[in-house]
């Protein structure tokens, strides 16, 4: 027993037996005495142990861990800062778009002449777009509205919780009775008689009625004040036969019980007016209330994350952001949409780009960049044309350091940042300049939108149109002029980039104040009692000091085009013509794509013709061949476990463009019978097989793969699909 270890629950040894490591420490000690806190200890430990980094060594594992980690916390300061700034951005674009049909919407309610018509019923369609549907944030907007301006319950609709008339009003009576227990509990003394309205059915409409009447007589509610709110969000989830049903139901209680009706219709008012019968739209006192348009909703965007952005490091290239607004134009997507993108942009360039930290650090001769590193950056393809630029020049010298002294490359990395910092600085100073001409000062037909022209300054094309956005300026008077000027200087760091901007405003205003005071009408005014003769002079004085003025103040305005014309000129230069524009512009669209729009064409198409990309079998002939490597990635299913559609494809494409049924049958038959070595009559049957068949065409059709013809009898023809 003497030479045995003895153990128990609070480690008691016997003293010969005793090492160093069974010697605990008191810090062990206390974590045992508490079994809770021991277990929360080891847990932590072992899953420390075993936690996985969510960023890898990049660069074939020759990353360091300590510029791996720092990579990922770059990423997360980047992250949140982007979060913090979207979330404060994205309220105030809504508010910015939404700001005009909320005003719009608080005058219809607020009349009450709209809302008392007896023989309609006083509907409010708001037209928000595809682009804000399932927008809870704007519904949740509009239902306070409701509370501030309207007393009665508001009842929010939704097309997929309310299927049948029946759940419907069984939803708005509910809804009512929650809304006069409330009123109730304000006013202890009022209590609704429950019997009043219990002999209808919950669903019934005329229980609607007696809730109303009773809540009238009890005054528990303001009769010159009330209205029961339906709120129809997202009319497209509805079907046209509840819609009809649900206004009709109304028009019979409308004289009784008076009722505002919402409609949200995200799609196009042609389509809502489709859906309702004309019968129902003759009840109906229609308002139409509309947003901001989506091309104006994109320019906010911009404006907002973009150009104004507090965190300008990381932006679209010009690939990618004409394919964000391609989209945007095509599809309507909304400022989601954007935003999600810049979220990826994020992603994609600290999770692959081992060299996206060399702009975060205070130098490129920190310790975290390395040789390999460098490597990276020599690499890239600004870099490469950077040094080709320099061979033309015959500067070798250069081109030699760059290439093999890592010291001279980290110094020459050091100046290159700065200079593209501060080119993003003069470009966002820029853009917002141009931006304020055509925003205000440019006709519609010529007026050029933000997106463009911040697509054009990444293409670097827009040198060329630059003439053509500064012609507003020569055609501007003393006083546009002037407030152009003081609006201009609002700006933030205007000042650094466009420093005579003041002497032109401190000169324009001097000859606006000349010009007030040297009024003609003024001075004939002064001197009414004097002869003809004074008068006349004065009125030939006034005329020259106003041609005078007038002659100096189109100097001043040509010498502030001519500035702002070279001013530009030197600004408006593409960044992605500088060298490491990669650490600032992520132009990689490929990518983009591949996530948030896949190739569905593509993606039905592997699936039909390679099943084995997503399926398997356990049959043992095709184990066992698999085993021995015989088969190819191909045919790792076989064909008897295939999905029908799946042999109905191949024989499909092996086909012309007229495929006969029959013959198509035949094939699919011998198909299966050939690969099915069991001897089930099931999968023999012609019955089953026909089955299988006919079901498989039917898909295929459904998919887009074929349609019926009268060229022949008994035939289907090919619809062009892309591969």
């Amino acid at each position: 027993m003497n030479n045995d270890v003895f153990m128990q629950p609070c480690s008691i040894l016997y003293p010969e037996d005793i090492t160093e490591e069974h010697i605990e420490s008191e810090e062990t000690a206390h974590i045992k005495r508490n079994s809770r806190a021991y277990n929360r200890e080891y847990k932590r430990k072992s899953s420390k142990k075993n936690e996985i980094h969510p960023f890898l060594n990049l660069m074939h594992g020759r990353e360091t861990n300590t510029a791996r980690d720092y990579r990922y916390l770059c990423f997360c300061s980047e992250w949140e800062a982007l979060k913090e700034e979207t979330n404060i951005n994205v309220q105030v674009l809504r508010e910015t778009m939404h700001s005009e049909m909320m005003n719009a919407l608080q005058e219809f309610i607020m009349q009450k002449e709209c809302l008392s018509n007896e023989n309609k019923i006083s509907t409010a369609i708001m037209h928000l777009g595809t682009q804000f549907s399932g927008d809870f944030e704007l519904y949740r907007r509009i239902t306070e509205l409701l509370e501030d301006c309207i007393h009665g319950p508001i009842v929010g609709l939704h097309g997929h919780q309310t299927t049948d008339i029946k759940i419907c009003f069984r939803q708005i009576i509910d809804t009512c009775i929650r809304f006069g227990e409330r009123m109730a509990l304000r006013r202890t003394k009022i209590q609704l008689r429950k019997d009043a309205f219990s002999m209808y059915c919950d669903y019934d409409p005329e229980c609607l009625v007696q809730w109303y009447e009773e809540a009238t007589a009890c005054k528990l509610i303001d009769q010159s004040m009330f209205k029961m709110v339906f709120f129809l969000q997202e009319i497209e989830g509805f079907m046209g036969n509840f819609i009809n049903h649900f206004i009709a139901v109304l028009k019979k209680i409308h004289k009784r019980v008076p009722l505002l009706l919402l409609i949200n219709v995200s799609t196009s008012m042609h389509m809502f007016q489709d859906m309702l019968e004309k019968k129902s739209l003759k009840v109906l006192d229609i308002q139409y209330f509309d947003t901001k348009h989506s091309k104006d909703t994109l320019d906010i965007a911009v404006e907002k994350l973009l150009v104004e952005s507090q965190r300008p490091r990381l932006r679209f290239g010009p690939h990618l952001y004409n394919t964000l607004l391609n989209m945007h134009q095509k599809h309507s997507y909304g400022v989601e949409s954007f935003v999600s993108a810049m979220k990826y942009v994020i992603l994609s360039h600290f999770y692959s780009n081992p060299v996206s930290i060399v702009n975060y650090c205070d130098s490129a001769h920190s310790e975290l960049i390395s040789h390999h590193h460098l490597e990276c950056l020599r690499s890239l393809p600004s870099i490469r044309r950077y040094t080709e630029s320099l061979l033309e020049t015959n500067n070798i010298y250069s081109v030699e350091s760059l290439l093999n002294d890592d010291y001279y490359f980290r110094d020459l990395i050091n100046s290159m940042i700065q200079n593209i910092e501060e080119h993003n600085k003069r470009l966002d100073s820029s853009i917002l300049l141009l931006n304020s001409i055509y925003k205000k000062h440019t006709s519609s037909v010529r007026k050029k939108t933000l997106t463009w022209i911040y697509g054009r300054l990444l293409e670097n094309n827009i040198q060329e149109n630059l003439d053509i956005m500064l012609d507003p300026i020569k055609t501007m008077d003393m006083i546009t002029l002037l407030h152009f000027i003081q609006e201009t200087l609002t700006f933030k760091n205007i000042h650094n980039h466009f420093s005579n901007l003041e002497s032109f405003y401190k000169e324009i205003s001097s000859i606006v104040e000349t010009s007030t005071c040297n009024n003609p009408m003024h001075s004939i005014a002064c001197e009414i009692n004097s002869y003809t003769s004074t008068e006349t002079s004065v009125r030939i004085a006034s005329e020259t000091n106003v041609k005078v003025i007038e002659t100096k103040f189109c100097n001043i305005r040509e010498h502030f085009h001519q500035y702002l014309r070279e001013t530009l000129i030197k600004y408006l230069i593409s960044p992605i013509t500088l060298p490491l524009h990669e650490l600032y512009y992520f132009n990689y669209s490929r990518t983009y794509l591949d996530v948030f729009h896949p190739r569905v064409r593509a993606a039905i198409d592997t699936a039909l013709s390679l099943p084995s990309h997503y399926l398997s079998c356990d049959c043992k002939d095709d184990q066992k061949a698999t085993n021995d490597n015989i088969k190819t990635s191909q045919s790792k299913i076989c064909i008897s476990c295939q999905p029908k559609i799946c042999i109905s494809y191949r024989l499909f494409l092996e086909s012309g463009p007229l495929i006969n049924i029959s013959d198509w049958f035949s094939a699919f038959v011998q198909s299966i019978r050939s690969e099915n070595k069991q001897d089930n009559d099931k999968h023999k049957s012609e019955e089953y097989l026909q089955t299988v068949f006919i079901q498989s065409i039917e898909e295929l059709r459904y998919l887009g793969f074929i349609r019926l013809t009268k060229k022949k009898t008994d035939h289907v023809a090919k619809i062009t699909w892309m591969r």
